[in-house]
């Protein structure tokens, strides 16, 4: 399994011990390391949030945490900084005033994690690796055949599903647990090269599909980080990226809780479609732009009517949401 950690924080909340994840998997000499985050479960009750550095200093005209209608005070003692919080939300903090982005951490105050009653457990009923060391995309996509028009969820319980380019099916659910990660994997370029009429590249694609639901706890991954900065390079300059999410000539798609991570380009592509909808949904692109890595812009409504993104968290390279007409696809 992929071993996500972070060495720069510590993360304690009313006294339990909180991990901190990597916003891409790449070691920090590459140069692309960027924000980590940490998931924090809120309940109803004020929690007190304690986030220690390693390595750095910080200073007490250093930090800062935002939004600021939060009106969060904060306590710094030493390399320590404290404060209360109570309510669900997203929190960035500082702990420099610069563009080194590895200096700051980003807090999810989340709803406690509920799994559908009537679901399909992926690993139970079709075999589906979930260590990250296998390629699954045969299994994964005939799960997702499957589950179109039964009735039931398909679940993705805690674990590392690696998988080539997916599609997903009319009249379905999709539920990943907390802790599963869907994450492209970054040894080909081939299988996520477009093969309809829109020459639109991505992981996932929802293309003429109606009545779809995805949601939980768990993170939809790009990898592309990786994908176009480390893995291929050379290719990544006539590839012109890859979407996470494409969703063309689509309606009532519902996105509900998971993260959204890790793009090669624009994160999620709203292509000619109409009511799609983002509730609680955190989604998180590299903000670092290179040779490799640009136009890492975050959801793209597009030629699409009635998208509502709401109660979300979006940090991308470029524009968080940038409304638009390209005339790709159209009729």
């Amino acid at each position: 399994m992929i071993k996500l950690s972070a060495q720069s924080f510590e993360v304690s909340v009313s006294g339990e011990k909180i991990q901190v994840f990597e916003q891409n998997d790449l070691p920090h000499a590459l140069g692309l390391s960027t924000y980590k985050f940490a998931r924090i479960p809120y309940r109803g009750e004020s929690l007190s949030v304690k986030i220690t550095t390693n390595g750095f200093d910080f200073q007490d005209n250093d930090w800062s945490i935002s939004p600021k209608r939060y009106k969060i005070e904060g306590i710094k003692s030493g390399n320590q900084l404290s404060f209360d919080f109570d309510r669900l939300g997203y929190v960035v903090i500082r702990f420099k005033q610069n563009q080194d982005f590895t200096k700051r951490l980003v807090l999810l105050f989340e709803v406690p994690e509920v799994l559908p009653e009537e679901r399909v457990d992926i690993v139970e009923s079709y075999g589906v690796d979930n260590t990250g060391e296998k390629n699954e995309t045969v299994k994964i996509q005939a799960a997702l055949d499957d589950i179109s028009g039964s009735n039931k969820a398909l679940y993705f319980p805690p674990g590392i599903y690696k998988s080539f380019k997916l599609d997903f099916r009319s009249n379905s659910r999709i539920h990943l647990s907390k802790n599963a990660r869907l994450l492209a994997d970054d040894t080909a370029l081939e299988s996520y090269i477009s093969d309809s009429e829109t020459k639109i590249n991505c992981f996932l694609r929802i293309e003429g599909v109606e009545n779809l639901s995805i949601s939980g706890l768990g993170i939809l991954d790009g990898n592309g980080t990786k994908m176009v900065g480390l893995s291929h390079q050379k290719q990544s300059k006539i590839f012109s990226g890859m979407r996470l999410i494409l969703i063309n000539r689509s309606k009532k798609i519902k996105f509900e809780g998971v993260i959204l991570k890790d793009a090669a380009r624009w994160n999620t592509h709203i292509l000619n479609a109409q009511y799609v909808s983002f509730r609680y949904c955190k989604l998180m692109n590299n903000p670092v732009e290179n040779e490799y890595l640009g136009s890492l812009d975050g959801w793209d409504p597009d030629s699409s009517s009635d998208v509502r993104i709401e109660n979300c968290f979006g940090w991308a390279g470029d524009d968080a949401v940038a409304i638009k007409c390209t005339g790709v696809g159209s009729q």
